[in-house]
């Protein structure tokens, strides 16, 4: 009777009598053991990062592309370029060597700092056929926080964090609608403020949801984007609650709310250094005069002096927490870069990744809705004064 083994034999994934020393570029993802999330721990993410970008230096005529890791997986883009030397060269940087000195590398560090890790056995590759694939191939890499949630598959947690998100906006709106409407209650009234707060509070949740499932470049910019004009357009209306009692009014309440939310937008894809604080200070001045310029035309009044001078006045205190929030924000998510991971080099103050980047973004959200209410509370509120005309 022939001896059967204890375990079934691993499937073999790569193509048969294909030559991994073939120039070409290649699609490889790396999975940790048992899919733990062993890098969401900060060192062992930068010590895989380095390692990765150490390939070339080590596999001759192997550069490079995208590459994202996450909490439980290595996804890389490998582009091997044509070797002019001896046939003994190319053999030297097949792509299962080169993988294997990776995980080797990674491994050993591991050890020698008393790490516990551990690489799932063999590796998933993917031979890219012509630019089509490549650029397809890009874009999943990239995209792949938007998909990661769980060690065991792709639970979308944006999508869970979203409507979380949108629940507490239209509860806080509907109740501040009826805080501050309670004599002229209407429904159709409460459920525009409650349907812009679901939107709002929706945007900032998924925003935050994907930074947390380790969101980078292109991801990144578009969770930053979503955290942006859902607090922007949160605090907007919040505002035009608060400082107009038992007169809401549904298109000045959307004039100001979607007003806001450009704003935020607008200011948010600015960099938060050097003249881009500057530019975030004007566009916050600027958005500000816009807001009220469209809202007296909508209702059909007048743009005077005295209503410009308010609300440059509630564009510039917004502009002031905008370039103090956003900078302290850009200090302390420093260590994000697009398709690459580096170490902030602050383990003190930055315990985890994930979770320092879900706390910079609440911290955005609560600032965003400060500043937008501020800014059109001041225009509501200030004392009038005339400016007199030349």
């Amino acid at each position: 009777m022939p001896h059967k083994p204890p375990f079934p034999r691993r499937r073999p994934v790569r193509l048969k009598n294909y030559d991994y020393t073939a120039p070409g570029v290649y699609f490889v993802t790396l999975c940790t053991h048992r899919r733990l999330l062993y890098f969401n721990d900060p060192w062992l993410r930068d010590l895989a990062a380095r390692t990765w970008q150490a390939i070339p230096a080590h596999a001759l005529g192997v550069a490079l592309d995208e590459w994202v890791i996450m909490p439980n997986h290595v996804h890389g883009l490998l582009v091997f370029e044509p070797l002019a030397g001896p046939a003994q060269s190319a053999r030297n940087r097949a792509l299962p060597i080169v993988i294997r000195t990776y995980k080797a590398a990674v491994t050993t560090a591991c050890r020698q700092a008393q790490r516990a890790f551990a690489w799932q056995a063999d590796y998933y590759e993917h031979v890219i056929r012509d630019d089509k694939d490549l650029d397809n191939t890009r874009r999943y890499s990239l995209s792949n926080p938007l998909k990661y949630t769980d060690p065991s598959g792709h639970f979308p947690v944006p999508l869970i964090t979203g409507l979380i998100g949108a629940g507490i906006g239209a509860a806080v709106a509907g109740g501040l609608y009826y805080a501050y409407n309670r004599e002229s209650f209407d429904w159709g009234e409460c459920l525009v403020a409650t349907g812009a707060g679901a939107v709002a509070g929706g945007l900032i949740g998924s925003g935050v949801g994907l930074i947390n499932a380790g969101a980078v470049g292109a991801s990144l910019a578009v969770a930053s984007t979503a955290i942006n004009v859902g607090a922007g357009a949160a605090g907007a209306g919040a505002g035009y609650i608060a400082t107009n009692p038992e007169s809401f009014d549904n298109t000045n309440f959307a004039v100001n709310t979607t007003a806001g939310g450009v704003i935020g937008g607008v200011s948010g894809a600015i960099p938060a250094e050097g003249a881009g604080l500057l530019a975030k200070g004007l566009v916050n001045q600027v958005g500000s005069v816009a807001q009220y310029s469209v809202s007296q035309a909508v209702n059909g009044q007048p743009i005077t002096q005295n209503g410009i001078a308010n609300s440059l006045i509630g564009g510039t205190v917004a502009g002031v927490f905008d370039m103090g929030a956003s900078s302290a924000a850009a200090q302390l998510t420093s260590g994000f870069q697009p398709g690459k991971w580096v170490n902030p080099g602050n383990a003190a103050l930055l315990a985890t990744g994930s979770r320092r980047a879900a706390g910079v973004a609440g911290v955005g959200a609560i600032y965003f809705f400060t500043a937008g209410g501020i800014s059109v509370g001041i225009n509501a509120t200030i004392p009038s004064f005339e400016i007199e005309p030349e």
